[in-house]
């Protein structure tokens, strides 16, 4: 189901971008082959950077979050080694 949905959102991306530069005026020089270049080359970017953007996200959440959780894990470990030296 998610990946139903992640391939109609980069559907609907390239389908928006590949409109507007379309119709956006570059000037004499550029042809309607440039511009589905530009348009490929930025939905790369765009496609990439979704995932690196939650790569990250996840990465500084779980260097946050991550210290107090191991923190309480080591806590757990010292107590469990107490209980069954008794």
């Amino acid at each position: 189901m998610k990946k139903k949905i992640y391939s109609s959102v980069a559907v609907l991306a390239v389908g928006a971008a590949s409109c507007l530069l379309v119709s956006w005026d570059m000037g004499a020089d550029i042809s309607p082959m440039a511009k589905f270049f530009l348009i490929f080359f930025g939905a790369i970017i765009v496609l990439q950077i979704i995932p690196a953007a939650v790569l990250f996200i996840c990465m500084v959440k779980e260097l946050v979050f991550g210290s107090a959780r191991s923190a309480k894990q080591g806590l757990l470990t010292e107590n469990q080694g107490e209980n069954s030296a008794q």
